[in-house]
């Protein structure tokens, strides 16, 4: 199976609640996998080999960046999208490597946008990582997966309110004009125009 978006694909979709909505919205373009706790989710991980994980980030036995650091140990790990509704808890996510974040609630037609732009970003990186390897260039794959951040932006001007560091990452819209940011440093979480994060 390839990653490319409108081609059935394997989703595991991580979400204690079992979100029929959700799955059921999915299931119409992707083969969808479900999982309701941490260990499932890991243990679905290693014998399905999804092309994306859907992950909610609070979980009853652990949370979707345990999920997030383990997809990332795999070959070709799969992109992961995490979910939630509590803003404050993205920066333990996007430390873990995720790469897209979606802030609940959200609409299905933005759940499959995203997720088509990741499995596009995940292509391409497969793409490139196996010329790379065809080249033997090693320098430049790292080079080039050291600049892969899915649809999390690192912004280096921009800096936190809260401690003054710079490079923050930019995780979720309100608006076409503001985005959500966190610092990865002391993890604080705020809201802010998109001029300001380009200035």
């Amino acid at each position: 199976m390839t990653s490319e978006p409108g081609e059935h694909v394997s989703i595991l979709l991580v979400d204690p609640s079992r979100g029929d909505d959700t799955a059921t919205s999915l299931r119409g373009r992707f083969e969808v996998v479900e999982a309701a706790t941490a260990v499932a989710a890991i243990r679905a991980l290693r014998v399905v080999r999804p092309s994306a994980i859907v992950t909610e980030l609070a979980l009853p036995d652990g949370d979707g960046a345990a999920i997030c650091r383990e997809a990332k140990r795999v070959s070709e790990p799969p992109v992961v999208l995490v979910t939630t509704a509590a803003a404050h808890d993205v920066p333990d996510a996007l430390i873990a490597g995720c790469d897209g974040v979606l802030l609940k609630p959200f609409p299905p037609n933005l759940l499959h946008a995203r997720l088509a732009r990741l499995l596009r970003q995940r292509a391409r990186r497969l793409q490139q990582h196996a010329w790379l390897q065809n080249q033997k260039l090693v320098h430049l794959k790292e080079r080039f997966e050291a600049q892969q951040t899915g649809t999390n932006l690192i912004w280096s001007e921009t800096h936190c309110p809260s401690c003054g560091r710079g490079d923050a990452v930019s995780f979720d819209a309100t608006s076409h004009r503001q985005l959500w940011f966190a610092c990865l440093q002391c993890r604080h979480v705020w809201i802010a125009k998109q001029q300001t994060a380009l200035s």
